[in-house]
């Protein structure tokens, strides 16, 4: 039902919160990126609800400039044991967009399924694995998937893999293979007739097998350099957000790759500039008998670089302190980060429950988005079956016809009631039927009559 990474409602409320806080000009600017899709998007989302925790727990000033013309993303005044310290910060939102680029494996997967589905091949019996090959030094590398660029795959896809598919079509029952080791790509895409599920494998190219050349560090440094002309004496702070970095995430290294402990650690060890880190990654957390959900698990990290004077313990305390209650006062996430990425490209609005429902006795609960998109005459999305698909996809359950039921006993809707979704960016929509009501039903014998 989500759009964005946070509640669309919750995000509004944070944009009221900040007026006053932020300049019109600024509000209209956020409004603006929200609005839009793109990638954006969710960088403003990201700066919207930080911003507001901060404004919650007290005043801030918003992009004051700063003797270089550079304007931080914030900065106030804090109460330590020690006297106020001024502090200032910026926020950021780092990804593996890069990382992404120079591996086109999506690319790769979504021409394969596209071009099963155009020959008739089932694309839940393929399983595609793709070889990585790491380049440069150990402990200073990247791994590259071996692949064509992403402008190539189509052509590479026709040329070497359509054959096989063609193969395949003509002896569905029949278990297969092809392995390519060429100068573009080493892979293999392997056909089981009978399997449900589309697989697919690669190495991990987004951990950081680089102290220095990854995303968070390179997010730290340019922060850093848009912070050095503050006050010496100021308390300097970045705030790194998730917009789908593996590298925040990553709580211990293997592999030969760096944990996001060692990098930023290192990072404050040999870089003065920056005294205080916060990373705001949103990790999924899966359990055998609950549905999995996502939550915010914060990280402090404090300079131990000593070229300036380093914060006092109370100092440090007071801040790390102010900055978990800022944390606490963030909106659930109410997806993961990768598909919150994937969202933010998406124009529509509208997303109701399409064939939800809730059903018991004599009551009836839908969608209230889907209940307006109905009686605003747009009709309900079916799942698209592509061309040559062998396989029918599920459709969702009919809600309406549980409405006929009532219809056909005659019962009428006796009370209709709104409730809340709060966060879940919907509301439901609960309908009561009475008694049948000969309205709509044969009339009936008065109920104490006897028959004789």
């Amino acid at each position: 039902m989500n759009t964005l990474l946070f509640s669309r409602r919750t995000t509004q409320a944070c944009i009221d919160r900040l007026h006053g806080v932020v300049t019109e000009n600024e509000s209209k600017k956020f409004v603006d990126a929200l609005n839009r899709p793109g990638r954006d998007r969710l960088i403003k989302l990201w700066e919207v609800v930080v911003l507001d925790a901060l404004a919650q727990l007290g005043p801030i000033d918003h992009e004051q400039p700063l003797p270089s013309g550079q304007q931080p993303d914030f900065a106030f005044t804090l109460m330590t044991p020690d006297g106020p310290r001024r502090v200032v910060g910026d926020i950021t939102c780092i990804s593996d967009t890069g990382f992404d680029e120079q591996n086109p494996i999506r690319a790769l997967s979504d021409e394969l399924i596209r071009n099963a589905y155009k020959l008739g091949v089932d694309p839940a019996a393929l399983d595609l694995q793709v070889e990585g090959r790491t380049h440069g030094a150990y402990r200073d590398a990247k791994m590259v998937l071996e692949l064509p660029t992403k402008g190539q795959v189509p052509r590479f896809v026709k040329r070497d893999i359509v054959p096989f598919l063609s193969r395949i079509k003509k002896a569905p029952t029949v278990s297969d293979f092809i392995r390519i080791d060429t100068a573009a790509a080493t892979l293999t895409v392997g056909y089981q007739p009978g399997k449900q599920y589309y697989s697919m494998g690669h190495p991990s190219y987004d951990v950081s097998y680089s102290i220095d050349r990854n995303p968070l560090w390179v997010g730290l440094k340019k922060k850093a350099d848009q912070l050095r002309s503050s006050a010496t004496d100021s308390v300097r702070v970045v705030i790194v957000c998730d917009g789908d970095c593996k590298g925040l995430k990553e709580k211990s290294p293997m592999g030969g790759h760096f944990s996001t402990k060692a990098i930023v650690e290192d990072y404050l060890r040999r870089n003065a500039t920056i005294d205080v880190v916060l990373l705001l990654p949103v990790v999924e957390i899966h359990h055998s008998l609950q549905p999995s959900r996502v939550e915010i698990q914060p990280y402090f990290a404090t300079r131990t670089n000593r070229n300036r004077p380093a914060l006092s313990g109370t100092v440090r305390a007071a801040l790390v302190s102010h900055l978990q209650r800022m944390v606490d006062h963030l909106p659930v996430p109410r997806m993961s980060a990768p598909n919150a990425v994937n969202r933010c490209n998406d124009e529509r609005l509208l997303f109701g429950l399409h064939g939800g429902y809730i059903w018991s006795g004599h009551k009836m609960s839908i969608s209230s988005k889907q209940l307006l998109e109905l009686l605003a005459g747009i009709p309900p999305e079916t799942p698209k079956v592509p061309k040559g698909a062998t396989v029918e996809p599920m459709l969702p359950p009919n809600w309406q016809e549980h409405f006929l039921r009532y219809l056909m006993r005659g019962q009428m809707i006796s009370k209709v009631t709104i409730v809340s979704g709060g966060e879940t960016d919907d509301d439901t929509v609960e309908f009561e039927f009475g008694p049948p009501d000969v309205a709509i039903s044969p009339f009936r014998m008065p109920p104490d009559s006897r028959t004789s």
